[in-house]
């Protein structure tokens, strides 16, 4: 059983293909890294991958279940994967906190319980002094973490990283990079990426592949 099972995916807007006829393999606790020239396809395959695309063509598997092909389409939050957007999409109106809160209700009902696992995560990103801030009071960095906090604090099965070390140095690259091995080794996590921090990544995924005019290279 494969982690994530691309079959034939081909995916367009208007005349414009951006993936064809795309097969992917990628088993549990597997980390893809995948890199292309910017317009190539990478983030448009992420979106379909966690079901905010649409495509003509193909399938998607999720743990041997079917969650996308022509006559069927589980929404986003029913697949147990989660996103980090490139351009982070963090609601400016609530706090940090209540982002990783309203991540983790999805499976932690007790308050108490779910207190504790908030702060964990924040404490691992080392946001934790910023939790009553808003988005538009931190730096870029702190942006990029708090996004992928609001990610971790789903424990998906799943987690997809769009460029999410654009507005980090090398130690905070390396404190990223330290707690996503440990949610590999903890829950299992699989993860894909797009990234071109190829020097920090080369001990860290176990795959790669790249994207060129809609097709694996």
């Amino acid at each position: 059983m494969y982690a994530i099972e691309i079959d034939g995916l081909n995916k367009s807007y208007g005349s414009n293909i951006v993936l064809k006829n795309l097969n992917l393999r990628l088993e549990k606790k597997s980390v893809l890294n995948i890199t292309g020239a910017s317009g190539c396809g990478k983030t448009t395959l992420l979106r379909c991958i966690c079901g905010f695309e649409q495509f003509e063509q193909g399938s998607i598997k999720i743990f041997d279940s079917i969650v996308q092909n022509n006559s069927t389409h589980i929404p986003a939050n029913k697949r147990s994967i989660s996103l980090v957007f490139q351009n982070l999409a963090l609601w400016p109106h609530i706090t940090i906190y209540q982002k990783v809160d309203y991540a983790s209700k999805s499976f932690i009902k007790n308050k108490c319980k779910r207190r504790d696992w908030n702060e964990t995560i924040l404490e691992k990103m080392g946001i934790e002094h910023k939790r009553n801030e808003f988005p538009g009071d931190l730096s870029g960095g702190e942006q990029q973490r708090v996004a992928i906090a609001r990610a971790l604090a789903h424990k998906s099965k799943i987690l997809l990283l769009d460029e999410p070390f654009n507005n980090l140095n090398e130690e905070l690259q390396q404190r990223i990079l330290s707690v996503l091995k440990e949610w590999i080794k903890k829950y299992g996590t699989t993860i894909v990426l797009v990234s071109h921090q190829l020097n920090q990544l080369k001990n860290f995924a176990t795959e790669w592949k790249t994207l060129d005019n809609g097709v694996f290279i």
